[in-house]
C-alpha cells in the first residue's frame, strides 16, 4: 500500500525554555510527516463498475414524467460529472412540493465486492455507506447496503440514452429516477 505524506504547518519553537526576547533565535520545527493511505487500486482485470456504453462523463439528463421520491413526482436534471472502470460522480437537481434537492452522488470501487456510495448537498441529509457489488454487466448495475437497511440500488441503461435509478433514500423513501438524456 502507497502512502503519500502531508505536510503540516511549520510551528516556531525557542531552544530552550525561558523568556523571549531579542537575540534569541527561532528555530523552525516541522512536526513528523502523517502517512496517509492511498486509495485501494482494484484488482486488475475487473471489469468496468459501471459499464453503459454510449454514456459519457458530461452527459446531461432531464428527470422525466414517472419520477418518483416516495409517492411524490419529482422533475429536475441530472449530470454524469465522472464515468470509469472505477466509479461515477452524478450531480442532481430536483424538487417535488416546495422541496429542492441539490446533491452529488459518488460511487466508488474499494475492492473487486464492495463500493463506498456518498452523496453530500443541499434538501436531504447527507450519505455515506459501503454496499456490495450485487450485480455489473453492460447496461445493469446493482449494489447492496452493507451498513443500513436500504433497498438496494440499481442502475440501469435502455442503450438509447435514458437511464434509470431505483433505490432507497434515508428519511424520504423508494427513489425511482427516470434519466432522459438531453
Amino acid at each position: 500500500m502507497s502512502t503519500s505524506p502531508i505536510a503540516p504547518p511549520v510551528t516556531f519553537v525557542h531552544p530552550v525554555p525561558g523568556p523571549t526576547g531579542p537575540g534569541l533565535p527561532v528555530v523552525p520545527v516541522a512536526p513528523a510527516p502523517v502517512a496517509v493511505p492511498a486509495p485501494a487500486a482494484a484488482p486488475a482485470g475487473l471489469p468496468p463498475l459501471i459499464d453503459f456504453p454510449g454514456i459519457v462523463e458530461g452527459d446531461r439528463f432531464g428527470i422525466a414524467r414517472g419520477s418518483r421520491v416516495g409517492a411524490v413526482p419529482v422533475r429536475g436534471t441530472a449530470a454524469i460529472a465522472r464515468l470509469d472502470d472505477e466509479g461515477a460522480n452524478f450531480a442532481i437537481r430536483a424538487g417535488a412540493l416546495g422541496v429542492r434537492v441539490d446533491v452529488e452522488v459518488n460511487v466508488e470501487r474499494i475492492d473487486a465486492d464492495r463500493v463506498l456510495i456518498s452523496s453530500r448537498g443541499r434538501g436531504i441529509p447527507d450519505f455515506t455507506g459501503m454496499g456490495e457489488v450485487v450485480e455489473s454487466r453492460p447496461n445493469y448495475v446493482e449494489f447492496r447496503s452493507l451498513d443500513h437497511d436500504l433497498a438496494n440500488t440499481i442502475i440501469q441503461h435502455d442503450g438509447a440514452g435514458r437511464l434509470r435509478i431505483d433505490g432507497e433514500i434515508p428519511d424520504f423513501g423508494n427513489l425511482q429516477l427516470l434519466l432522459d438524456r438531453q
